[in-house]
């Protein structure tokens, strides 16, 4: 994990939203599995965006 940043939920009072910046991308295995593992516990999910690194 490279950055993890908290913000409120402009919809609801004491819940907050969670943008984290991770190292690798969304089809490689390792990073697959933690994604599906935060998806099923988060009541919402978005990958903004995954980009292959340049070599």
């Amino acid at each position: 994990m490279i950055k993890i940043e908290s913000r409120p939920d402009r919809r609801s009072l004491g819940r907050y939203i969670f943008l984290v910046d991770i190292e690798g991308h969304r089809e490689d295995a390792i990073i697959r599995a933690a994604l599906k593992g935060i998806q099923a516990r988060a009541t919402m999910f978005k990958v903004l965006g995954s980009y292959p690194r340049i070599r």
